[in-house]
Parts: C-alpha cells; structure tokens; sequence
C-alpha cells in the first residue's frame, strides 16, 4: 500500500504484516504531509526495494513472520542503507535480549503497541529532525492506533 506524494516530504517507510496497523499508520503520517510507503513484511520491502527518497525512517514491526523488526533494520544497514528506525512491538516488554540486540544499531527507538500517535509522531520528528509538513485539527478524540 503506497500513499505517496510528488512534493519533496520525508518519506516515512512502514512495514508490519497487520494490515490494520499498516493502513492506519498510512493514513495518519499522509494527514501530516509525509510520503508513505507500507510494506506486508520485510521480504516484500527487500524484494520491491527501498523507494526514492531524501530523508527517510523506518517504521518496523518487531514480530513479524519473515523476519523480525531487528533483522531487518540490520540487513538494511549492511546493504548502506543508514535509516533512523522505530520499532515497535505489541510484545516487547521483558525481552532483554532484544532490547539488547537493539541497542548496537543507532537512531532505533523502541514503541509499544498500541501505538501513541503523539507519540510516533514526536519519534518520527526527532529521527528526521524536522516536524511535519503541516498539522491537522486533532479535537479530543483518543490518538492510539492499531
């Protein structure tokens, strides 16, 4: 699933095989004037390749079916390819050995599912060093996604 624009906007790069979340998070960050790109699961973003981009993040799911979030970022990384990464997880907690495991690839940033969507978006910024292209009214309503 691609929302992308033909402006010059960070690239936000989504992968996690819950379409729910993918397509959520989709439609939040394309509100905020980011260009996305979702992928299923980190084969298909291997397989398809990164898109074009200037500046860019990774937004990864941990526990994934082909290859987990870590690995990911890490083949990534070996192939040149230095993104800022969030990795999220709705089972995270009490794994030491991945927080640990993490802890050796910089600008990686651990969130919880379900996800604060102030949350991720304060990550996203500090990762890219900018905030969004524009903000939308939010009202009251609650900001966790999927």
């Amino acid at each position: 699933m691609r929302a992308q624009r033909s402006d010059q906007a960070d690239l936000i790069i989504i992968v996690d095989d819950d379409e729910a979340v993918r397509r959520a998070l989709t439609l939040l960050l394309s509100a905020y004037g980011w260009n996305v790109a979702a992928f299923p699961s980190a084969t298909a973003l291997m397989e398809e390749g990164l898109p074009d981009h200037g500046r860019a993040c990774i937004v990864v799911d941990q526990d994934m079916p082909d290859m987990t979030g870590i690995a990911l970022i890490s083949a990534l990384r070996r192939a040149g390819q230095d993104l800022p990464a969030i990795l999220v997880s709705g089972g995270i907690d009490g794994r030491r050995h991945v927080e640990r495991a993490a802890a050796a690839i910089p600008c990686t940033v651990f969130l919880r599912k379900p996800i604060d969507a102030d949350q991720l978006l304060g990550c996203i910024g500090r990762c890219l060093g900018a905030r969004p292209a524009f903000e939308p009214d939010q009202g009251e309503s609650d900001r966790r996604l999927p």
